[in-house]
């Protein structure tokens, strides 16, 4: 990490966020000047009631324009006229019809803050802006005084007057990605950097070619960035962050982006929740199952390994323990796909657990479990028909297997054309032809669900990313996804997709 804290202070982002929530970096400059609290105040003041017509002129210091007030005692010459106000014998009413004037002017009423109190007119930069710099002068015939002819804003904020700007970067392979430019106006300037990386994720599910494995599960990114800063023309690097991570989930809008509790970290040795939503689900038997976990520090060690362990329970007891697999190389988000034949169930069996174990290098058989785990229990009737892969919310893979109807719904529409009739027709003769057959395929598939699944399935209904286990792991686009309450303990779900690689759609 490079810093430079003689010009911003960094209020960095999380190091590991969820792409499609935002997380702000924020740089807040240092100086005397880094807070619009001390904006000084212009005060002009109707000393006496005026006899004669007279005006006044204020000019802007950075670029001499000049801002030229008239009074008159004569209504007739107002009508039209924004720069011209009325004098009344009213001290304090000819004080307001000064300040109405004066905000029908552009400059003042996009700069200035304008209000009265009595006979007195306060003026105040609404910013911490130099270009707010002014001076009056030619008070000619109105009873007008003030303190000081010149108005000045000064502004020593480091960041004032410049141009912020973020080089984002791959940070495993140092490619650069965009770069990202706002200008300081006044107290700060920040970044959502997932608006960024969220349009370049692109996740995929390692693990369905490469079942009983922990791999990387292919849904998040790493990044850095460099932030600099111009100034006159001067060009200077203040700050290099630390490697980052996004993973591609969400939360609610308003949630905090923060996955700490799912995050192990061997250092700390923490317990950590499993990357779902949902731990307490049902089995039927020749169901495929998939765990995923966050490990933050991903370098390889020699003094353990992480592995997956299924336990199997009998009458709540606990008769057997497997480890499916042992990691070789670690990654953000690690993934297993287990495959049904990995999941050795007896007659007896009447749930299982998957969790996630460290294993103690010098003493393997002394491991210890390091995440909550995921409760499969054994359904007596197996009625599975369709299997999908889903991306869930907080970048794991989740499976789910729909238990009832399934069926297709297959539609052509055909274009034609014709031709001239000529003398040597024969009946077999293309006299209307098909010039193009458009085609949709859609499959519908439901399923009868609990109402806890049927929040889990709420959720997995948004996923961008989901395959069809049992037609050869293809991508499928989920056009609906239906819940309707079938009973009072029962949902009924109901899947409308089509296959990514569907028939031709314009068929020539």
């Amino acid at each position: 990490m490079v810093i430079n804290t003689d010009i911003a202070t960094i209020i960095d982002s999380n190091e590991i966020t969820l792409v499609n929530n935002p997380s702000f970096i924020t740089f807040m400059g240092v100086g005397d000047d880094s807070n619009n609290n001390d904006i000084p105040t212009f005060i002009l003041t109707v000393n006496n009631a005026i006899a004669t017509d007279g005006y006044f002129t204020i000019t802007e210091i950075a670029t001499d324009t000049k801002h030229t007030f008239k009074g008159t005692k004569d209504k007739s010459t107002i009508l039209n006229n924004t720069n011209i106000f009325y004098i009344s014998a009213d001290n304090t009413i000819t004080a307001n019809n000064i300040a109405a004037c004066i905000l029908r002017d552009g400059w003042f009423k996009a700069s200035f803050d304008i209000s009265t109190s009595g006979n007195k007119i306060m003026i105040a930069g609404k910013r911490k802006n130099p270009k707010f710099s002014f001076s009056i002068s030619d008070v000619n015939n109105l009873g007008l005084s003030y303190d000081n002819a010149d108005y000045i804003i000064t502004n020593n904020n480091s960041l004032y007057n410049s141009t912020i700007e973020l080089d984002v970067y791959n940070a495993n392979t140092n490619r650069f990605i965009t770069t990202v430019t706002k200008s300081f106006i006044d107290g700060e300037v920040w970044f959502d950097i997932n608006n960024i990386m969220n349009r370049i994720m692109v996740s995929y599910p390692n693990l369905l070619f490469n079942p009983n494995v922990l791999v990387d599960s292919g849904s998040s990114m790493s990044y850095n960035y460099k932030s600099k800063r111009t100034k006159d023309y001067e060009i200077e690097y203040f700050y290099t962050s630390d490697k980052k991570y996004v993973v591609d989930g969400f939360k609610r809008t308003l949630e905090e982006n923060n996955l700490d509790e799912y995050i192990y970290n061997p250092l700390e040795d923490n317990k950590v929740n499993i990357l779902t939503n949902n731990t307490n689900r049902y089995y039927n038997v020749g169901e495929d199952i998939t765990a995923n976990f966050i490990y933050n520090d991903y370098q390889l060690t020699d003094d353990f390994k992480i592995g997956c362990l299924i336990k199997y329970y009998e009458n709540t007891r606990l008769v057997k323990e497997d480890i499916i697999a042992v990691a070789d190389n670690y990654h953000l988000v690690n993934s297993i796909y287990i495959t049904a034949d990995k999941i050795e169930l007896t007659e007896d069996t009447q749930y299982f657990d998957v969790v996630f174990v460290k294993i103690p290098t010098a003493s393997p058989t002394d491991y210890y479990e390091i995440s909550t785990s995921i409760r499969y229990t054994i359904l007596d009737v197996c009625n599975t028909t369709k299997g999908f892969l889903f991306l869930n919310k907080l970048g794991g893979w989740d499976c789910y297997y729909f238990n009832s109807d399934f069926y297709n719904e297959f539609k052509t529409d055909a274009t034609t054309s014709f031709k001239t009739l000529q003398p040597e027709y024969k009946i077999s003769d293309t006299y209307e032809k098909v010039e193009r057959k458009d085609v949709s395929e859609t499959f519908v598939i439901k399923s009868m669900v609990t109402k806890e699944i049927a929040e889990w399935l709420k959720e997995l209904s948004t996923s961008k990313y989901v395959y069809s286990i049992d037609d050869e792991n293809r991508y499928v686009i989920v056009n609906d996804f239906d819940l309707s309450v079938a009973d009072k303990d029962l949902f009924e779900v109901t899947m409308k997709y089509q296959l990514a690689d569907t028939y031709n759609t314009n068929i020539k």
